[in-house]
């Protein structure tokens, strides 16, 4: 399964017996993957919104009502030097990568907590923690997001939430152009990703997996024990982050 647009993600949730929930501004598109989705023997459904815009933010949320894995996803990026960036740019990028997650995981993990617990995960970036050219606006956003991760892990894994990152690296294709940046920004987006997979390792010192952003994600997913299940002594706070990074073909 190639990364050629967002619907692999929803596509495996399906697969793994999970009644999905796919959201968009693009009606057509988001009944395409609802339609693929219920070819392949799953359950789905679309609703439409601007996740850009707080009140449609909310809106999806009281339209998906329990939700018990969030998957914050929706993301927007433009590569563009400081001096040429616009309050416009600034407003799309921060809104709907850094705060739609948070009026998601505001309205929807207190559900999650009523019924036992939860996952949350986050769709960062390498960029996040790296930079890399006329990025700065969209890694900032990505930081914060970061940031939000550990913050709501502390917060509500006592709780039963689970609340984890995710952070692919350059892909082709997201775009319906494919990738948006130039050639300096792809570079030094490849550049970074080499070196944080180089860095980052775990206790045991081994390198962490690479592969397949959306596998990861439903990885994460499936580990999330009932809030009876985990011990009462200690928070149950996690806030791991993953790089992954596939070859653009």
């Amino acid at each position: 399964m190639t990364l050629t647009d967002k619907r692999p993600t929803p596509r495996l949730y399906a697969a793994e017996g999970a009644k999905v929930i796919v959201h968009g501004r693009n009606a057509e598109r988001g009944a395409k993957t609802v339609r693929d989705i219920e070819n392949a023997g799953g359950k789905a459904r679309f609703i439409a919104a601007d996740l850009a815009d707080a009140t449609d933010a909310r809106r999806f949320a009281d339209a998906a009502g329990d939700v018990d894995v969030l998957v914050n996803n929706a993301g927007i990026y433009r590569f563009a030097a400081t001096a040429d960036t616009t309050d416009a740019d600034f407003d799309e990028q921060i809104n709907t990568n850094l705060r739609a997650p948070y009026v998601l995981v505001q309205k929807l993990v207190s559900g999650m907590i009523a019924r036992g617990g939860g996952t949350v995960v986050n769709v960062s970036t390498v960029a996040a923690s790296t930079p890399a050219a006329d990025a700065g606006i969209y890694g900032a956003s990505k930081a914060g997001l970061d940031l939000l991760t550990k913050l709501w892990a502390d917060e509500f894994g006592a709780r039963g939430v689970r609340v984890n990152a995710v952070s692919p690296g350059p892909r082709n294709g997201f775009g319906p152009n494919g990738h948006t940046g130039g050639d300096r920004q792809r570079r030094d987006v490849l550049r970074l990703t080499g070196r944080q997979l180089r860095q980052r390792r775990d206790p045991d010192r081994r390198r962490r997996p690479t592969g397949d952003p959306p596998r990861r994600l439903i990885r994460f997913a499936r580990r999330t024990p009932r809030a009876a299940d985990r011990p009462r002594s200690r928070p149950w706070c996690t806030s791991r982050e993953i790089s992954v990074r596939r070859a653009a073909r």
